[in-house]
């Protein structure tokens, strides 16, 4: 029997590693990452109304580790932000070093990666408004 063979597996690492692979995918593109159900928002959502929240931005990460920053693994971190309320979640998605090196291949070597923005082509006029609504005004040209 070799030493692979009497290896055991971390009953833990595996489990996270199968519950990773049931909530995200890995999608072989620019993206590297996503859920395969959008969260919904703990801040804005009803019973009745849900409100999914969108993908913001990808990075691929190195884990470090103690005080003298050894790597420990590699991951994506995930933020997700809700167009209504613009509450933001992160997630930090493990995976292995292989298919992290290809993500940052696909990107030309640029570790962060926003998605296109057709969510969010009025988050300015949103933004003005929640401004207004707390007292400010101005700042759009229409003094």
């Amino acid at each position: 029997m070799s030493k692979k063979d009497t290896k055991k597996k971390n009953p833990l690492i595996s489990s996270l590693s199968d519950n990773i692979h049931k909530k995200w995918n890995y999608t072989d593109d620019k993206v590297g990452v996503e859920l395969k159900k959008p969260p919904v928002c703990p801040i804005c959502s009803t019973e009745e109304d849900k409100a999914h929240m969108v993908m913001r931005w990808v990075k691929n990460e190195i884990v470090y580790k103690g005080s003298n920053y050894e790597p420990v693994e590699v991951a994506f971190k995930v933020a997700y932000k809700c167009p209504m309320c613009a509450w933001v979640a992160y997630f930090f998605v493990p995976c292995d070093h292989i298919y992290w090196t290809k993500i940052l291949m696909i990107r030309k070597n640029v570790t962060l990666y926003y998605p296109p923005l057709e969510v969010w082509s009025s988050e300015d006029k949103k933004i003005a408004e929640q401004l207004e609504s707390l007292g400010y005004f101005g700042g759009r040209g229409d003094l």
